[in-house]
């Protein structure tokens, strides 16, 4: 790193949180960086209880029904 140069790191403790919402929020974030309207930034987050499948899996890969999840308070979503 060139000893001149300065960088800066926002960190947001969001503390826990479903996963969609934050992934959208991550997203977003994304976008505003790319345009140079944001720091770079660490988002601090727990997640609730989630499973997300990739490109290539298969909600075949979860061994547990739908009602089991439900009733673990699990949530399944696939990502892009």
């Amino acid at each position: 790193m060139n000893a001149s140069s300065t960088s800066f790191l926002r960190i947001l403790d969001l503390g826990k949180q479903a996963y969609g919402p934050i992934l959208q929020r991550q997203e977003q974030m994304v976008e505003e960086r790319k345009a140079g309207r944001i720091l770079d930034t660490l988002l601090l987050v727990e997640h609730d209880p989630v499973y997300t499948l990739g490109r290539n899996a298969k909600s075949g890969n979860i061994v547990a029904s739908d009602d089991e999840l439900r009733r673990m308070g699990i949530e399944v979503v696939k990502s892009k």
